[in-house]
């Protein structure tokens, strides 16, 4: 079981994300799941171009415990055009803490990510279930205040810019 760190890739097709070899970027032994190799056969791999740090094995500076992908922005905010927004279901299977991610690509093709800063949710943010992205480019959360979708406890966030 691969527990200690959550990725993003850019998919290729028939590319090798290092499955069983590989936790993101770090090399992985399966049968000693929590502890990372210095080294490893990375022969023809491709790294994510985003990890953070699984809270369930990682919690010092984690991010989430279940990755979310997301969509490429398209909408009208010409400041994010280009941007991966993405998240995590939570950060606890306690209690949701849902987070959105912002990931933005430099001019030397490498990646960073931010916590977007969510308004209108009331408190912390609901379980992130999935997103969706509209004819014109927009983006949005489906949510839930539950672990999953159940009748009038889910909602639908659209992500826009605070200002």
């Amino acid at each position: 079981q691969q527990n200690s760190y959550e990725e993003q890739d850019i998919i290729e097709k028939g590319g090798n994300y290092g499955w069983r070899r590989k936790e993101g970027s770090k090399c992985f032994d399966y049968q000693a799941p929590d502890n990372h190799p210095a080294t490893c056969d990375e022969e023809g791999l491709i790294d994510p171009i985003i990890e953070y740090a699984n809270c369930t094995a990682q919690p010092s500076g984690c991010k989430g415990i279940s990755n979310t992908g997301g969509y490429v922005y398209r909408g009208a905010n010409a400041d994010w055009n280009g941007k991966y927004i993405f998240g995590d279901w939570s950060k606890s299977f306690a209690s949701m803490d849902g987070q959105i991610f912002i990931g933005t690509e430099a001019d030397d093709g490498t990646w960073s990510m931010e916590v977007a800063n969510v308004a209108n949710m009331d408190g912390k943010t609901p379980y992130i279930l999935a997103f969706a992205q509209d004819a014109e480019g927009e983006v949005y959360a489906l949510t839930s205040i539950t672990t999953g979708p159940n009748g009038t406890l889910d909602t639908i966030y659209k992500i826009v810019p605070a200002n």
